[in-house]
This record gives C-alpha cells, sequence and structure tokens, in this order.
C-alpha cells in the first residue's frame, strides 16, 4: 500500500477462504488516483477459482503430455493425412538414428523401406475412412539396418488447421518378426517332413509289409509240406524272425498313423472275450516256445461291447506280447469282468504277468516311444520300445486308459479300462 502513487493501475490475485471455508482464488484490479489531497484506491476483485482449476489441470495435462513424449520408450508419431512428421518423439534417436528434428517435416517415405511404400499408402488409405489401424512397418536406420516397427494407429482433430492429423505408436518388432519367420519356415520344413513321412510309410506298406506278408504266407505252405527235421527248424527261423520284422513294421506304420490322426474308429457290437481268445491264440506260439502259460480268466461269459474290434484287438496284442517278452518263468493271468470308473461303467482286462518286474525309475518312461527297460547295444530284450506306445494311444483313442502297477522281479499288472456304452 505504502507504494500505491497516483494515477497506478495494479493488477494481482491472490487465494481466500470463503465463510463456509472452501478455497476462492480472486483476481483483483485496483486504480489509484487522488481525491480531495487523498489517496483514493478502486478496487475491482473477481472470482477465478473454476478458471484457475482449468488452467491448472491445462498446465499438468501438458506436463504429463510432454513427459510421455520425452520420456516414453515407444516412437510417438504425429502425421498430417498426406503422411509429412508433424511431431516425432525423443525415441526416434534410439529405434532409427535420427533426432525429432531431423525427422519433422519430412514425409513418411523418406524412412519406410522402398517395399513397404504399397503397405503404406493402405495403411493412409485405411485411416482417411475414419478407421484405427494396427500394423507392421519396414522402416530404415540411418546405418541402413531394417527394422520393424509395430503399433496401433487413429485420426485425432487439428484444432489448429481444422483438419484430421494421425497418431502413431510404435515399438520395434524386429526381434519377434524374426522369430515368427523362423517359426513359419521351421512349420513348413515340418509339414515338409511329415509329407514325406507319409510316403515313406505308404512305401513300407506297399514295399515291405506286402512282401512280407507273401514270404511268411508261402513259410506257412512250405512247414505243413515239408518232414526233414532241419529243414523245419531253419523254417522256423525264417517264419519267427519274419513275424517278428511284421510286427515292428506294422507298430511303426500304426504309430505314424495314429499321431496323424489318421486311423477312424468303425464301430460294431462284439463279444469281448472273443477278441482276447484270438490275440491268445495268435501269442501262444511265443509263449509256448518259452514254456509259459496263457490263463483266461472271464468273471462272467458274456462281455458285448461296441468298439472298434481291430484297433483293440492290437492293443491287447502289444500288451501281452510284451508281457511274454518280459516273462521268463510262469506266465500270464488275463481276467475280464465289468467295474465302475468313477460315474462310468466300463469292463476291465487285466494282464497280470510274473515277468521281471518295472523299476521304479523306468516306470515313467514305459509308454514313451523307442523306450525300454534296457536300452543300448547291450540291452537284454529285443524290440522296438514301440508296442506300449501304440496300445495307449489306441486305448486312448477308443475313450480307454491304461493303468499298471509293478514290482521288480515279481511281475507287472496292465489294466485296461474300456467304457461300456449304453
Amino acid at each position: 500500500l505504502k507504494s500505491l502513487k497516483p494515477g497506478g493501475n495494479y493488477s494481482t490475485y491472490a487465494h481466500h477462504k470463503t465463510k463456509d471455508n472452501k478455497n476462492l482464488c480472486v483476481n483483483i484490479h485496483m486504480y489509484t488516483h487522488e481525491l480531495e489531497d487523498q489517496l483514493v484506491a478502486v478496487v475491482i476483485m473477481k472470482d477465478i477459482t473454476e478458471q484457475m482449476e482449468i488452467q491448472n489441470r491445462l498446465e499438468s495435462a501438458e506436463v504429463n503430455y510432454n513427459m510421455l513424449i520425452n520420456y516414453s520408450l515407444d516412437l510417438i508419431i504425429i502425421l498430417t493425412q498426406d503422411g509429412k512428421f508433424k511431431l516425432v518423439s525423443p525415441a526416434s534417436k534410439k529405434l532409427l538414428g535420427y533426432s525429432p528434428d531431423e525427422m519433422t517435416g519430412r514425409s513418411i517415405y523418406d524412412f519406410a523401406d522402398r517395399n513397404n511404400y504399397s503397405y503404406i499408402n493402405l495403411f493412409l488409405n485405411n485411416l482417411q475412412l475414419g478407421k484405427s489401424y494396427e500394423g507392421q512397418f519396414l522402416f530404415k536406420k540411418r546405418n541402413g539396418e531394417k527394422i520393424y516397427l509395430k503399433g496401433v494407429s487413429s485420426m485425432l482433430p487439428d484444432v489448429e488447421n481444422a483438419k484430421l492429423k494421425i497418431i502413431m505408436v510404435l515399438r520395434d518388432n524386429t526381434e519377434k518378426k524374426i522369430l515368427f519367420d523362423e517359426l513359419a519356415a521351421a512349420q513348413n520344413k515340418n509339414e515338409d517332413i511329415e509329407q514325406l513321412k507319409t510316403i515313406i510309410l505308404t512305401n513300407m506298406n506297399h514295399e515291405f509289409r506286402t512282401p512280407l506278408v507273401g514270404i511268411l504266407g508261402y513259410a506257412e505252405i512250405l512247414e505243413n509240406e515239408i518232414t526233414d527235421h532241419e529243414l523245419k527248424e531253419m523254417l522256423d527261423v525264417i517264419r519267427e524272425n519274419g513275424e517278428r520284422l511284421l510286427t515292428s513294421l506294422n507298430m511303426i506304420i500304426n504309430l505314424s498313423a495314429l499321431e496323424a490322426g489318421n486311423i477312424k474308429l468303425f464301430k460294431t457290437k462284439v463279444d469281448l472275450s472273443v477278441i482276447v481268445l484270438k490275440v491268445i491264440n495268435k501269442c501262444k506260439s511265443y509263449a509256448d516256445k518259452k514254456k509259459l502259460y496263457i490263463k483266461l480268466n472271464p468273471k462272467q461269459q458274456n462281455f458285448v461291447l461296441r468298439i472298434d474290434k481291430d484297433l483293440l484287438h492290437d492293443a491287447l496284442f502289444f500288451i501281452i506280447d510284451n508281457g511274454i517278452k518280459y516273462t521268463e518263468m510262469g506266465g500270464l493271468t488275463i481276467n475280464i469282468d465289468y467295474c465302475t470308473d468313477g460315474q462310468k461303467k466300463c469292463c476291465k482286462i487285466e494282464i497280470i504277468d510274473t515277468g521281471i518286474g518295472i523299476p521304479e525309475n523306468k516306470q515313467k518312461i514305459i509308454f514313451e516311444a523307442f523306450r525300454q527297460i534296457s536300452e543300448g547295444n547291450n540291452r537284454t530284450f529285443e524290440g522296438l520300445g514301440l508296442g506300449l506306445t501304440v496300445a495307449q494311444k489306441i486305448i486312448n483313442m477308443i475313450g480307454g486308459e491304461i493303468k499298471f502297477t509293478s514290482t521288480p522281479r515279481k511281475g507287472t499288472t496292465f489294466a485296461l479300462l474300456i467304457p461300456v456304452e449304453e
């Protein structure tokens, strides 16, 4: 007040409290003049609380905006509709090697890879139709390297020119793009390998299995014709090794077909006991040679199921054949009965052998392809290690389940649970 002089014009603002204790911001204008030798001040006060709040919010928004632009790891760009940069965030220096000043005012085409021009044309056209856009752009760095930038773009109003402008938020996607391309190439290569595998298996089926079946057929005919003991023994060797080779070939073909999903179910009503008996008869000569028994123990006379009999036959054969292989004394007992698994009625086939059993450290791998209890050049038992793998896949395919328990040096019990369709 002491500094006031006649003819002065002063302006300031001050914060006050209202009667109800609310904050109030007022703008103060003061005009001074002399009146009867006294200094008189005319004070005009205006409530500018709302105006100051708006101003504070705008200043805060501007600070946040500048922080977003300046400190964002993503590249933020504002473009005109014809593709010229109006604003570029500092992330351009790290991603492209150019400063914002070097890019501002220039066209997006100056920094894009030539092969990406048509894509950018499509991008600009779609945005002008009012659509948001998510895509990937191929740019060139200052050092000539290529970089893939991926992000989203949309249209914004340009208040200054009463036009629309484009905002883009982009980030480096080069590593992911390279990885995606490598995965796509690997997938294509895998598809080629799968196709080649299908061709090979088809040829195996025709070029190996067909002649092998013919050889075994003639061996069976000769077995009935030849009376010489030594020739019969040699014929037995031919037949046994041929059957072993045929079994291995069938397992490889079946496993590949199961994994490729090329096997379809053909369900018919059959008596389960009949299927089991056929498998036993097929395995009998192998068991007799090792002087092992195979006992069938059905708990009742009829076990009629609607199932794919050929697939079930193969699964049972692989498990029973496996049991004979790993049993040196005693034999196999096969029990058939109905049971309940949760709320499902099932037919349960138990294959109990008195073999060597499965060591605890091997029990997790027995259903893995090409794995056996004894492995390597010094293995004790023959075979590819596919029987249980194929059997499990077949039982899973028909909606069943395989469980097992085993005690080393005492034997193993495999339980096949096959759902009964009402």
